[in-house]
Parts: C-alpha cells; structure tokens; sequence
C-alpha cells in the first residue's frame, strides 16, 4: 500500500484508489499470519494507512 504513494503520484485520491485491493485484503482477514508468538499490533495497520493517508 505504501507503495502506491509515489505511485499516484502523491495524489490522496489517485492513492486510495491504486490501493483499494490491498485495503480490502487488509481488511478481509484472508492474510496469514507470521509465526510469531505474538499477534499484537502496536498501532493497527488500517489506523497507520489513515494516519499515512491524512499527510498527503
């Protein structure tokens, strides 16, 4: 997701929407997890995207 930033060239919009597949993944709980003995997030991912989003 982070990646289409400079791929949409900054643009918030043009951002949201290159990244709209990658956030409906995100969200669908589809996604493995690493085997980690943790599953604990400190700050959620979708919450960092938005934080990510509002700088634009």
């Amino acid at each position: 997701m982070l990646l289409q930033i400079p791929a949409g060239n900054f643009n918030r919009v043009a951002v949201q929407r290159r990244a709209e597949k990658y956030l409906t993944k995100l969200n669908s709980g589809e996604m493995e997890f690493a085997t980690q003995s943790f599953e604990i997030e400190v700050f959620p991912y979708e919450t960092l995207w938005e934080m990510a989003l509002d700088n634009l």
